[in-house]
């Protein structure tokens, strides 16, 4: 905490630039763009990375802002942590997670009379429980 509260004159440039970048995705209407019904913070039809980058580093560059406050609130640090921290676990949690859902594998059914209709039935057996677990 020394440091941040000997810091404390990064809080403007840092805040600034929250500032700024929040106001350019307003601007160019990233949160709800009208000309793209149904698509949800994107700056343009196949963006994925740059819009949301741009969300994530404001979101960043405020809570850097947010702790070069230290000098005039000293608890802000204890707080961010205390407010953020359930946020930062669920967020852990779902790039950890199993994916639930099952591939299916779809095998061609052999010819009957064909020595691969036993083949057949073995690897369905094997990806049938494989599927179970």
């Amino acid at each position: 905490i020394d440091w941040l509260q000997a810091q404390d004159w990064l809080w403007y440039p840092v805040a600034g630039t929250c500032a700024v970048i929040l106001l350019l995705l307003v601007v160019h209407d990233f949160f709800k763009p009208p000309h793209m019904p149904g698509q949800y913070m994107r700056l343009w039809k196949n963006d994925v990375f740059v819009g949301r980058g741009l969300f994530g580093l404001a979101i960043g560059c405020f809570y850097a802002a947010c702790l070069f406050t230290a000098t005039k609130y000293p608890c802000i640090p204890l707080v961010m942590a205390i407010v953020l921290i359930p946020f930062v676990l669920f967020l852990i949690r779902i790039l950890t997670k199993r994916s639930k859902t099952k591939i299916h594998i779809l095998v061609p059914r052999p010819v009957q009379g064909s020595g691969e209709d036993r083949l057949y039935g073995r690897m369905q057996t094997v990806l049938d429980s494989e599927m179970s677990e």
